[in-house]
């Protein structure tokens, strides 16, 4: 049985002429094992006339597919440089697209850009315009903060000078308070102390220094306002006149030391026996004068009694031989003037005088 050959297209690529040495190579097998099975059936040809037959069918179904084989490869071979350069023209045409997209891109892209940093530079000078207005306000309000705050300094440094001024002013004044109170205070105890000197004074004008009780002139003044008092209200009231018997003869005989030391146990007992009501007086050098306000007649008698004895017991063992004369002039109601009482108290002491002396009477003249 006849063989027959493919044929290899010239002129093609390395690639496809291998792809295409591929498909011979398979092709060549096939033929070979068609050889071989035509060898197969030959040698088995008296034994199997029906498996030759196959095989011959089997030779010309290789032959055909060897013919379509090749028939296919040279289609397969332009399809694919059909499709290679398609595709080729495609990727060209992908890449043009590509690279106009990408120019396009790019350039869309770059005026962006553009437009971008055209905007971020008009911000940025914006910006930058507001940071220096701000800047510049920033420094104005800075600088009148600064004015502000070196007068607030000035002022507050004023007030202060004036503060230490004022202080100094109050501890000027205070000192001068100081002074003052102090200086007032002498002044008030100067003024006290004046007064107390003038009281003493005054008390010294109106006591007699011996006795130690009032004098005339201090007596007079008490009697009249006493008894515009004992007037007014109605009240008795009663005067005593105490009067020495011989004193002279005391002076003469015993020296006038001697007298004055009768004279001021005289005051001493008349203070002790009195009220502090009773007003006594050493109204001569030696008399003296009692006035009993707010008290009946009767009750200055006893009170002259328990004198008279209190003073004779005192005198008993000095001046055992001196005696003294009272005459007591009662009121139920007191006369107008102290004159009078005084006039009719005496009278009724040197009535007991020209009586032999050494004695007390009493009168109630109304």
């Amino acid at each position: 049985m006849k063989k027959k050959g493919v044929t290899i297209p010239k002129g093609k690529s390395r690639g496809k002429k291998t792809k295409v040495m591929n498909t011979v190579g398979t092709a060549a097998g096939v033929v070979q094992t068609v050889k071989l099975t035509a060898a197969s059936a030959t040698a088995a040809a008296k034994n199997a006339a029906e498996a030759a037959a196959v095989a011959e069918s089997a030779a010309k179904a290789a032959a055909k597919a060897a013919t379509a084989v090749d028939k296919a490869v040279v289609d397969a071979t332009n399809k694919a440089s059909q499709a290679a350069i398609a595709a080729a023209e495609t990727a060209a045409t992908v890449v043009k697209d590509a690279v106009i997209a990408a120019a396009s891109a790019a350039t869309d892209a770059a005026t962006a850009a553009t437009h971008t940093a055209e905007a971020a530079a008009a911000t940025a000078a914006a910006a930058a315009d507001a940071a220096a207005f701000t800047t510049a306000n920033v420094a104005t309000v800075a600088t009148k903060a600064a004015d502000k705050a070196a007068y607030t300094v000035s002022a507050a440094t004023e007030a202060a000078a004036t503060a230490t001024a004022t202080a100094k002013a109050a501890d000027a004044a205070t000192t001068t308070a100081t002074n003052a109170a102090a200086a007032a205070n002498a002044a008030t105890v100067a003024l006290l102390e004046t007064e107390n000197q003038r009281g003493k004074q005054e008390k010294l004008a109106r006591m007699d220094g011996l006795t130690k009780l009032g004098n005339q002139n201090g007596f007079f003044e008490d009697i009249d306002r006493e008894l515009k008092m004992l007037a007014r209200y109605k009240h008795p009231a009663a005067l005593a006149i105490i009067d020495i018997d011989d004193f002279k003869q005391v002076n003469d005989s015993l020296g006038h030391v001697a007298g004055n030391r009768f004279l001021k146990i005289l005051g001493l007992t008349i203070r002790k026996s009195l009220r502090s009501t009773d007003i006594a007086a050493r109204i001569g050098g030696d008399e003296f004068a009692i006035l009993f306000p707010q008290t009946a007649p009767i009750t200055a008698k006893k009170v002259i009694v328990k004198l008279v004895s209190t003073l004779a017991k005192t005198m008993k063992a000095e001046f055992p031989n001196v005696t003294i004369s009272v005459g007591i002039a009662g009121y139920h109601s007191v006369p107008a003037t102290s004159e009078i009482m005084l006039r009719e108290a005496d009278l009724l002491m040197y009535e007991v005088k020209g009586s032999g002396k050494n004695a007390l009477k009493l009168k109630v003249m109304n």
